[in-house]
């Protein structure tokens, strides 16, 4: 099986946190969507024509496309891949694109799981990131999607906004609940190089919320999810009734999959492929059958890392018998031997072969997966 990510970059403005490629330039729409359907046709190899278990419509802002296409590119799917009848398809949101018409014409597109960025309900957190939408618009965007009859909706929420509290999150967090969506992803704010957030702290115009509370918080998100019925299977995410995203999982399972569109990432288990971070660069490359993307081959070391990091960070963790089928002595050694001293300070937990994070681990899961990263 394989999974197919594409980048869609439009936004009608940025927001302030935000460092994906992303551009406002929807004159060029046209011809990135018949871009991206000729690299399609020409990418293919990547996957090896295996089984198309997910399709992501990721960005940038996908429900800004009209519906014409969107069409033309899950057509251009359809026709160019081996597409699973139970295939995932996934289009990310926004709530102010979401009208009773668009809601239908997307569910009669097939897609069966929306991503929707609600990010807060509070009205002065959302006009400080730059978002478009309000608190009340994204809970009538919430019910016409639900009444259109999409039963697979995923919601994000951001922590740690500036100036906020521990009460601004449980409140965040009741009215995400009230929605009972089936999953979510939490995501704590981060200050990227290049977003405006950046030069507001630069400047001293604003500043973040120390390590404490930043704790105390994730601590708050995990205990409110855990007593609402939600249940955390990897570090940013939480679903309800095992309503993981697939795409996702399969990402952390290292399953192929193939990345269409400007900035996009491809994985076909040897190396890993990304494509130029540039609209036009991108148009005129496909356009002139260049290639548009740079790659690296992944050796046993980068292999090895990458899997500790994408497992620790799920429910699912490392398993023993996996390390063995994948890995050899001088890297299983090297594992076990760096596992001593997290499992003594209680930051990881051996439990039926298996090596998952600690809550304390958890809260520091960065660094507990980098001290067990091989560097050569």
């Amino acid at each position: 099986m394989a999974g197919i990510y594409v980048h869609i970059p439009f936004c009608k403005s940025r927001c302030t946190y935000c460092d994906f490629y992303s551009t406002t330039e929807s004159k060029f729409m046209s011809d990135f969507v018949d871009a991206l359907c000729l690299e399609a046709k020409n990418r293919i190899k990547v996957v090896n024509k295996l089984p198309i278990q997910t399709i992501y419509l990721g960005g940038g802002t996908p429900s800004l496309l009209s519906i014409r296409y969107l069409d033309t590119i899950l057509q251009t799917l359809y026709v160019n891949y081996q597409i699973d009848t139970n295939c995932e398809i996934t289009l990310e949101v926004n709530p102010d694109d979401v009208t009773v018409e668009k809601a239908k014409a997307w569910f009669k597109l097939g897609i069966n799981r929306i991503s929707m960025g609600i990010q807060s309900f509070n009205d002065t957190f959302l006009k400080f990131a730059g978002r478009r939408h309000t608190a009340a618009k994204a809970i009538d965007s919430f019910s016409i999607l639900k009444q259109v009859g999409f039963t697979n909706i995923s919601t994000d929420i951001i922590f740690g906004w500036p100036n906020s509290t521990e009460q601004d999150l449980k409140d965040d967090l009741l009215n995400f609940f009230r929605l009972k969506a089936e999953h979510f992803s939490a995501y704590q704010l981060t200050v990227e190089k290049g977003t405006r957030l950046f030069r507001k702290i630069k400047i001293g115009e604003t500043s973040v919320l120390n390590d404490e509370m930043l704790v105390n918080m994730y601590s708050i998100l995990i205990e409110e999810c855990e007593k609402n019925g939600y249940e955390q299977y990897e570090i940013s995410n939480f679903a309800c009734n095992e309503n993981y995203s697939k795409h996702n999982t399969n990402y952390w399972f290292g399953v192929p999959y193939i990345g269409l569109g400007p900035s996009a990432h491809s994985y076909d288990g040897y190396r890993r492929m990304w494509n130029v971070s540039n609209l036009k660069q991108y148009i005129e490359g496909i356009q002139n059958n260049l290639e548009v993307f740079e790659f690296e081959d992944i050796d046993i070391y980068t292999k090895y890392n990458e899997f500790v990091m994408t497992r620790l960070r799920t429910k699912w963790g490392i398993t023993k018998q996996e390390l063995n089928q994948k890995f050899d002595d001088k890297l299983l050694s090297y594992f076990h031997e760096n596992c001593k001293k997290l499992i003594s300070n209680n930051l990881l937990i051996e439990k039926d072969d298996t090596f998952v994070l600690s809550m304390a681990g958890k809260h520091i899961a960065d660094s507990v997966i980098s001290d067990l990263f091989y560097l050569e």
